[in-house]
């Protein structure tokens, strides 16, 4: 399965089609071409991942979600 759910394109990633290597090599090429693009994709995909897939942050989602839960009688 692809990450393409985890990231919104052109925001913090250059997001292809499975299984498209013509689409991967025009994305790589973009990427190598435009430093700008580079820099500005990798800073946010940077704080997309550590906003919402660090560890902390989805062990306190997964938290969250098992206290809430209803409770099991003994």
């Amino acid at each position: 399965q692809s990450a393409s759910h985890a990231f919104t394109p052109e925001a913090d990633a250059l997001v292809v089609p499975d299984n498209d290597p013509d689409a991967f090599a025009a994305a790589a090429l973009r990427l190598l071409q435009d430093a700008p693009l580079r820099a500005r994709l990798g800073a946010a995909a940077r704080a997309t991942v550590e906003s919402r897939h660090a560890i902390s942050v989805v062990a306190a989602r997964l938290d969250a979600e098992l206290r809430a839960l209803p409770s099991r009688p003994a």
